[in-house]
């Protein structure tokens, strides 16, 4: 069941089914995930975002607050248990890594960009290489990346905009 609560009401192990507004507006990646960090909890409190929508199903309630906090196994797993876990870092530690990502994405971007131009065929295949380097540098800490990504120069929109609808 959905409930939309206010973002200062969000508590460790409630599972966000949607964030109210733009998500140019928020610190995340994606949109559905548990609060299960304390320092997103953090960020999605400083945003400045007034409401988020919880379903109570897949994680804790608003009066379930209690109980998470005195059981943290309680917590249900991620949405895809099957996804190998990439250990988070500060974005300190992520900046350069996704700096690189970035780069290697603009490239790719541009050639593929040009081939569509020339009207020939995209290879999809060779960008899941590049795709699943973006995911992995978004698990890790997703704001290197999107603040990157967010750093838009007026004669790359269309590359950094292909980079954030990746991400």
């Amino acid at each position: 069941m959905l409930k939309k609560i206010p973002t200062d009401a969000v508590r460790l192990g409630m599972y966000l089914h949607a964030i109210e507004g733009s998500w140019l507006a928020h610190p995340f990646w994606k949109n559905k995930f548990i609060i299960d960090d304390p320092e997103d909890l953090q960020r999605l409190r400083q945003s400045g975002l007034t409401g988020v929508w919880i379903n109570i199903s897949k994680g804790v309630d608003v009066a379930d607050q209690a109980v998470v906090l005195s059981t943290p196994a309680s917590i249900p797993p991620p949405e895809d248990p099957r996804a190998p876990a990439v250990a988070r870092c500060s974005a300190r530690d992520e900046l350069q890594r996704a700096a690189r990502v970035l780069s290697r994405s603009k490239k790719a971007i541009t050639e593929l960009f040009n081939e569509a131009r020339l009207g020939n065929a995209i290879s999809v295949e060779s960008c899941l290489p590049l795709v699943a380097d973006i995911s992995d540098s978004l698990a890790r800490n997703s704001s290197a990346l999107i603040g990157l990504a967010r750093l838009k120069h007026k004669d790359e929109y269309t590359y950094l905009h292909s980079v954030a609808v990746c991400a």
